[in-house]
């Protein structure tokens, strides 16, 4: 009798064990989930924010490359009516 009761208490044993290990892994399982969901959402939000950056840095060089050609039709301009004057006044001086 005392040998059957051993070889019982060692086969709960054994499947308090099973089932320990078994909620062990589940809860394992959801852990992983959550933690390769969580890093996806991380990296999809820095790849946003680097495709926000670069659509901002492209803007930016694009509104100053703008910026040097309007100065530089504003020279030319200015030296096209410096000429012209510059005629003007040979002739009202003739």
């Amino acid at each position: 009798m005392g040998c059957m009761n051993e070889v019982k208490k060692k086969a709960v044993r054994t499947q308090r064990n099973a089932k320990e290990c078994v909620m062990r892994a589940k809860k394992l399982t959801r852990e992983m989930l959550s933690f390769w969901k969580k890093r996806d959402k991380e990296l999809a939000d820095m790849k946003r924010k680097k495709e926000k950056f670069d659509k901002d840095m492209k803007k930016r060089q694009q509104e100053e490359e703008e910026n040097l050609l309007q100065k530089k039709r504003l020279e030319y301009l200015m030296k096209q009516s410096e000429i012209y004057a510059h005629f003007m006044a040979n002739k009202m001086g003739m």
